[in-house]
């Protein structure tokens, strides 16, 4: 059924826009049966996601054993030996039209020397916070079957009521291979294909997101010696107001538009905003070897960005870092920085460290120097050391910064100049970084490393002169502001870095998500495959998603971007409802609105671009 709605984009402009419920992009699509091929890799299903990793047991498709169509699901071991480990492989589904209602999931099954076990299993978040609990009902376990010809299965599931994810996951360990096939899924004895995500937004809707949205002419900076115009961005420096904190997010690291628009955002920012300090997610002690080049000039921009996260290592960011330094050679008395914040190298901080104390007290060096001595052996490998080990560690680290903090105002009574009070400054950072590397180890899954980012970021401007504007880059989920009462309707459930800066700033940190309709981004093909770097392509948005609205006025209005100002937007409660809202990172993310969040109370504004491409690898 379609929906007719009509509403004026501009002035004197009125334009009628035609909404179809379905169609292509328009819902999830369901691959139970395994027909639809991975873009990231053919030996695997599309939409499917490995949860749980084995070296001896290996999922893939199969062409040679099927019950129906051209491929199964086989899930096999590569020993010819019962193995302690498990795989497990997952599929989320929309659960909007779902929930609340009985469901029915059948399919076939087929092993072969099979001893072991095989549970397939529907579990929503609710389960999923009741450690699994759930009705016997609710999934189906083979075990120690041997040979088994092609046998159907069935299982119910009632899908809880309020639920923001529901998913499929197929479990496996022991001897010997598994197949599966021809699943499928039925709501009301109604085979169910493909489910929609939400309910498209009214033409009420439409007309307020039609309102609060900017159109930009570009997503791209100034070229070298180019014109200036960044008047569509008037609306960005409206919306930060005085913050002294800005952060720019991404939905996906790896997109080309969203460097670009960032680096465009940044060019304004320093030219219009008065922000001084640029920071990245990324190493803080490898990231200043970017600043003393953008500051000095000394080196070559390429070299300087050696060490960081690949996901920066792209023409666009390249081309940053170069902006910077030209700014800062035409401007010498009032340059621009280029920072980091982020803590999960110990190397260099800890060596830093060393060298620190070893000049400020040779006794007390002595004492301290063979303290890490297991940690720096244990690297890259220091997640999987023992519970205990990981415990003396960051026990150990916290003795160490809070003897170094003790000593710091004595330090400082005693400096000169401001160059050697910034060395006892460092001196006590670089303790705190070894301190939260060690205490983010022990459990990263607490996502400490959001905390440590912001207490990082507020160091960097409190060693500087009041006032200083910093602007961050970060994904959508660290720069969220998560103010939403409710938690589990926050990014990182209320516990971004964002959200510490919002209650330590106020109003004057303000977060800037980046969204895209559809397109490609560079990434990894999956946790358990970093060999190389693809495109990967970007999923439609569904109707019900900001995406998709969005989409829908860049494209009558004929502009690639815009941007959505949501000052005062927790007033309106449809947009404050979960939304589902795109989610992928540094790995490729086939399908990603599993996600459902308050978009008002994580963003004071989102910057849309409607068609994006995979972010250049540098030559």
């Amino acid at each position: 059924m379609a929906a007719h709605f009509t509403y004026r984009m501009a002035p004197g402009v009125l334009v009628c826009f035609l909404l179809f419920n379905n169609g292509i992009g328009a819902q999830q699509v369901l691959n139970m049966d395994f027909e639809k091929v991975s873009s990231k890799n053919v030996t695997q299903p599309w939409g499917w996601e490995p949860d749980i990793f084995s070296p001896d047991l290996v999922t893939s498709l199969d062409s040679a054993m099927t019950h129906h169509g051209k491929y199964s699901l086989a899930l096999k071991n590569k020993v010819d030996a019962v193995t302690s480990g498990a795989q497990a492989i997952v599929f989320y589904l929309e659960p909007y039209s779902i929930t609340g209602k009985t469901v029915k999931f059948e399919g076939w099954v087929r092993s072969e020397n099979f001893e072991g076990s095989l549970v397939i299993k529907l579990e929503d978040d609710k389960d999923f916070l009741q450690a699994g609990i759930a009705a016997a009902n609710d999934s189906v376990k083979f075990q120690k079957t041997g040979n088994l010809e092609w046998r159907k299965f069935t299982f119910f599931k009632k899908i809880s009521p309020g639920i923001n994810w529901t998913r499929l996951i197929v479990t496996h360990s022991g001897k010997g291979n598994v197949w599966i096939d021809d699943m499928a899924l039925y709501v009301a004895s109604k085979k169910i294909t493909a489910l929609p995500v939400a309910i498209p937004f009214t033409r009420q809707q439409m007309n307020w997101l039609n309102t609060a949205s900017s159109s930009l002419t570009s997503v791209d900076a100034s070229k070298q010696g180019g014109a200036y115009s960044y008047n569509d961005l008037e609306k960005f420096k409206k919306i930060a107001g005085d913050a002294l904190i800005i952060g720019l997010g991404e939905a996906t690291h790896g997109t080309s538009e969203f460097f670009r628009m960032k680096h465009r955002a940044v060019e304004y920012a320093v030219k219009e905003m008065g922000v001084r300090v640029f920071g990245i997610e990324d190493h803080q002690l490898i990231v200043e070897n970017v600043n003393r080049y953008v500051l000095s000039g000394k080196g070559d921009a390429r070299k300087s960005m050696y060490g960081m996260f690949g996901v920066w290592d792209s023409e666009e960011v390249l081309n940053l870092v170069k902006w910077v330094r030209s700014y800062n050679e035409q401007h010498p008395d009032d340059m621009v920085e280029f920072v980091g914040y982020d803590m999960q190298s110990v190397n260099q901080p800890l060596d830093s460290l060393y060298s620190f104390w070893l000049k400020m007290d040779t006794v007390f060096f002595a004492s301290i120097k063979n303290l890490f001595t297991d940690l720096k052996k244990n690297l890259p490998a220091v997640y999987s050391a023992t519970d205990s080990m990981k415990q003396v560690w960051s026990t150990d680290a916290k003795r160490l910064l809070d003897l170094t903090l003790q000593k710091k105002q004595g330090w400082l009574a005693k400096c000169n100049n401001k160059n050697d009070s910034l060395y006892i400054e460092w001196g006590a950072q670089y303790a705190r970084l070894v301190q939260q590397f060690a205490r983010e180890n022990i459990n990263p899954m607490a996502l400490y490393r959001d905390e440590a980012m912001a207490e990082n970021i507020s160091w960097i401007l409190s060693i500087r002169k009041p006032g200083t504007k910093i602007l961050i880059w970060a994904h959508d989920v660290h720069i969220s502001r998560g103010e939403h009462p409710e938690r589990e309707l926050n990014y990182h459930h209320g516990i971004s870095m964002g959200s510490w800066l919002a209650k330590k700033y106020g109003t004057r940190y303000k977060a800037f998500g980046l969204a895209t309709y559809t397109g490609a981004y560079r990434a990894y093909p999956g946790y358990d495959d970093y060999s190389h770097w693809m495109s990967c392509p970007v999923y439609p948005g569904p109707p019900g998603t900001l995406d998709f609205a969005l989409h829908k006025i860049t494209e009558k209005r004929k502009v690639p971007a815009l941007l959505l100002d949501l000052t005062n937007s927790r007033q309106q409660k449809w947009l404050s409802t979960p939304l589902p809202v795109r989610f992928a990172n540094h790995v490729c993310y086939e399908y990603a609105y599993w996600t459902r969040f308050s978009v008002p109370y994580q963003f004071d504004g989102i910057f849309f671009i409607d068609k994006t491409n995979p972010a250049k690898q540098i030559k």
